[in-house]
């Protein structure tokens, strides 16, 4: 059964809506594309497999393909069919090549897309005059509503938050929050993080936005607020009616596993939680003071997002419960990855002075798992070796080499800590096969001489 993300399943919720939709010739393009064709085979594709005929749907995907769709026609079929049959395609759980064709062919058709949208930079002088806008005529509001998605994207964030938490102006209160459900998927992150701020009219009004948007990216978060024994009851109330929008009668996880989901998804960087047609890269973090709080936003190069994104995720499934055991390794693989990846591209650019500031900034991620304990090295090592990670593979060996003793690699092969240690002496990766195997080898050498 599909669904994933969201219970009840999207094939359940959608497969007789699609039907009466093709039938009456509905499926139209949206922006630019005039691609007929296109059109007419991914309708056809996506009404075979909502009826679960994956092999069928598959070459109607891939005689899509053959077309080479480009940005507009893929962008219209994004906008068409709902951006969660994207993730029911990605979420396969069918290992063989047809799941793995299918997953492949979402992933295309994401980033496609996807990548022609960079919007240029507004100065916050445009940015407060749109958001002004919101309290006027139901003509200026809309067209300051459409600016505000479409041209400033979520730049506008902290002032349309700052809107949201005004109870001195009921017209921009209510016209911010017109603008962010209009804004949907680029907005979620920012509020996320508003729903850290002390102001309580600002959370209610951040946690009806993000049902009404209706993100997975939110159930953790919000799932947090409605299980806090402490939570002010009206503020509660509206995260648990967040909830049930997203999520229906599911059975709901507790927050700290929504919080390891998004965790792990952002590690992997997969397209079903990078969703932000925004493409500025921005790390938003909620600080509080005196007068309030206010957002504040860390732009990161692209290929460093992800990771950090995890990371955040981690940390906070560790506020919410820090006993949960299967957080600790992907922290610690979020974080040396980013020192990874970040040395990388110093080695690459040795003369960006920002790169080397980054790198001094991420030089913690060296080191972070030798105090972390030897059981989360193994963990992340674990995860390392399924996913056919060599370079971060190797980082983790070198950590367990120096904090491990002969202990570990005693007793019952099934259940020995270094059994993943052990395991990648096997190591299969063609390209770093004899990279990974030598450096196992050493930490073991290092390890039985303890």
């Amino acid at each position: 059964m599909r669904g994933v993300l969201r219970i009840p399943s999207f094939r359940t919720l959608v497969t007789s809506a699609a039907t009466v939709a093709i039938s009456l010739g509905v499926f139209t393009s949206v922006g630019h594309a005039q691609d007929s064709e296109a059109n007419r085979l991914f309708s056809e594709g996506k009404d075979l497999f909502l009826k679960g005929e994956d092999a069928k749907a598959l070459e109607k995907f891939e005689e899509v393909l053959r077309l080479k769709p480009d940005h507009a026609t893929a962008y219209a079929l994004r906008e068409d069919a709902g951006y969660q049959f994207f993730i029911e395609l990605l979420m396969q759980r069918d290992q063989g090549d047809t799941g793995s064709k299918l997953r492949s062919f979402a992933r295309h058709m994401l980033a496609a897309a996807e990548k022609e949208y960079d919007p240029a930079e507004v100065d916050q002088g445009e940015i407060d005059r749109l958001v002004a806008e919101l309290e006027k005529s139901f003509t200026e509001r809309w067209a300051a509503i459409e600016e505000l998605s479409y041209r400033v994207g979520q730049q506008a964030a902290p002032a349309l938050v700052k809107a949201l938490g005004d109870d001195r102006n009921d017209d921009l209160r209510t016209g911010a929050v017109q603008a962010c459900i209009h804004m949907g998927t680029q907005i979620v992150p920012a509020l996320l993080e508003a729903i850290e701020s002390e102001n309580d009219l600002l959370r209610q009004n951040c946690c009806a936005i993000l049902g009404s948007i209706g993100d997975d990216r939110a159930n953790a978060e919000l799932k947090r607020v409605a299980d806090d024994p402490d939570e002010k009851a009206e503020v509660k109330a509206f995260a648990v009616r967040a909830l049930k929008r997203i999520l229906g009668d599911a059975p709901q996880k507790k927050a700290s596993e929504y919080f390891l989901q998004k965790a792990v998804l952002y590690y992997r960087d997969h397209p079903a939680i990078i969703r932000e047609r925004d493409r500025r890269w921005i790390v938003w973090k909620w600080k509080n003071s005196d007068d309030g709080g206010a957002l504040t936003m860390e732009r990161v190069p692209r290929w460093l997002y992800h990771l950090r994104m995890s990371e955040e995720a981690c940390y906070d499934a560790v506020e919410v419960d820090f006993t949960y055991d299967k957080i600790w390794p992907v922290m610690a693989l979020a974080n040396i990855s980013q020192y990874l990846e970040v040395k990388a591209h110093v080695a690459r650019n040795a003369d960006d002075d920002g790169l080397k500031e980054l790198l001094a900034k991420n030089i913690g991620g060296q080191v972070l798992g030798y105090p972390a304990g030897q059981k989360v090295l193994f963990g992340a090592l674990e995860m390392t070796l399924g996913a056919e990670e060599p370079e971060l593979a190797e980082a983790v060996i070198d950590a367990l080499a120096l904090v491990c003793d002969g202990n570990d690699l005693v007793g019952d092969p099934s259940k020995v800590n270094g059994k993943s240690l052990i395991s990648a002496l096997n190591y299969h990766d063609r390209r770093s096969a004899k990279a990974v195997r030598y450096a196992a080898a050493a930490a073991l050498v290092a390890i039985s001489d303890r």
